[in-house]
């Protein structure tokens, strides 16, 4: 199915669902029915009144220093049917104090913005307001009975001076004068995938560096930690030899298996700390990547796995789900058949893992090679499971495929 440089996609019901929208000028939210596009809302031309800190509802976020706000991840509320979406650029930024907004002058600098979007009626979907988050916010997860979102801000946020740049934001739906909420990490630890887990009212958070899972409690006035997992040791006790001990592990996605309490983050890189910055630097104009440099990073094709059931005698334990051939980026599970999607960002596929055995099993092709270019890269991203249907959506941003794969259970 063609869409817009789709990030993302969240399902309603049997056969409604939302895509998430990157492309820039047409960046937002489209409705699906099917396989039919029912409507849009573009977030690059719509004003977005933003959330004080006081609870207040503000001015509209300025234009982004670079002109799109580039939306990432997304969250569909079926209770309330709104939809709440990361946006990279608010054209915002966090004062010295965390305490109010300033202008943005450059990405640099910029945080992010959650925005909600009204789906009650799907051909007429409608912006409603913004908060803004940390910088490079990317994934959203949703404590339902307490009305709490939470973001993970890979980054620590630069005009942040005189208190905790490294935090996850937490947007509190139920509070009219103190929406805003933190969770300050040490530094380095800035997270990225997150997920929740709503029998055991715990979020997670992997971070982007620094090696760990953090269990999070959202409930409190306060939000916090739980307790952090490393990962590691258990990955090099897996894999000895795959990691020099000067590389780290770069995280990326994060899901939770609510049947099972089991969490898994997908290992989008192996490499050194300046790996990040130097794979932005070898993307062409097209943001596709011209591959790894193999002195300082390669591909990760590997699934982190922690036991995250209290009852459990493997409760806290770590393992590693190797995907060979599969660039792990994204990862979503079917606890009915205890099947695990990951996309492969760069290779261009989809691996199925089967959960009781730990191994990958089938890997499917999403990205057609490029008819001019047959050494491009894919830039495969999120996988979605429909949990009544177990159909599965699978996100494909690459320039020559912009378009959902739908996978129908056989």
């Amino acid at each position: 199915m063609q869409a817009r440089k789709p990030h993302k996609v969240a399902t309603e019901g049997r056969s409604r669902w939302y895509s998430s929208n990157e492309l820039a000028g047409q960046g937002g939210v489209s409705s699906y029915l099917s396989n039919k596009l029912v409507g849009s809302v573009n977030v690059d031309k719509t004003k977005i009144p933003v959330v004080q800190p006081n609870g207040r509802l503000g001015d509209p976020a300025p234009t982004p220093p670079e002109g799109a706000r580039h939306p990432h991840g997304l969250y569909f509320d079926a209770a309330s049917r709104q939809i709440y979406q990361v946006l990279e650029h608010s054209g915002l930024a966090w004062n010295a104090t965390r305490t109010g907004f300033q202008r943005a002058t450059t990405a640099d600098d910029e945080s992010g913005l959650l925005v909600q979007i009204d789906a009650s009626s799907p051909s007429r979907m409608r912006v409603v307001k913004g908060w803004v988050l940390g910088h490079a916010g990317e994934e959203v997860t949703m404590d339902t009975r307490d009305g709490k979102l939470l973001v993970g801000n890979h980054e620590p946020s630069p005009t942040i001076t005189r208190a905790d740049p490294d935090f996850a934001s937490v947007i509190n739906l139920k509070s009219r004068s103190h929406p805003y909420e933190f969770i300050d990490l040490p530094k380095g630890m800035d997270v990225q995938g997150v997920g929740y887990d709503r029998s055991l009212n715990t979020a997670y958070g992997v971070t982007h560096l620094g090696e760990t899972i953090f269990a999070f409690d959202l409930r409190r006035r306060t939000p916090q930690i739980k307790y952090r997992v490393g990962l590691r040791a258990a990955f090099d006790a897996a894999e000895p030899g795959v990691l020099p001990g000067d590389w780290d592990l770069h995280m990326h996605d994060l899901t939770v298996a609510p049947a099972t309490h089991q969490v898994y983050a997908t290992v989008h890189t192996l490499g050194t700390a300046s790996a990040d910055v130097e794979a932005d630097e070898n993307a062409d104009e097209e943001g596709t990547s011209t591959g790894p440099d193999p002195a300082t990073e390669k591909r990760g094709e590997y699934v982190i796995a922690l036991d995250a059931s209290p009852r459990s005698r493997h409760f806290k334990k770590v393992s590693v789900i190797a995907t060979p051939g599969v660039h792990a980026h994204f990862v979503a599970v079917d606890s009915r058949t205890r099947t695990l999607f990951v996309t492969g960002e760069h290779t261009g596929n989809l691996g199925v893992v089967g959960l009781r055995t730990g191994k990958l099993i089938q890997t499917v092709r999403i990205t057609p090679p490029n008819p001019s270019d047959p050494q491009a890269e894919p830039e495969v991203h999120g996988v979605t499971v429909n949990p009544l249907t177990g159909t599965v959506y699978v996100a494909d941003e690459t320039s020559w495929h912009m378009a959902v794969s739908i996978l129908n259970r056989t």
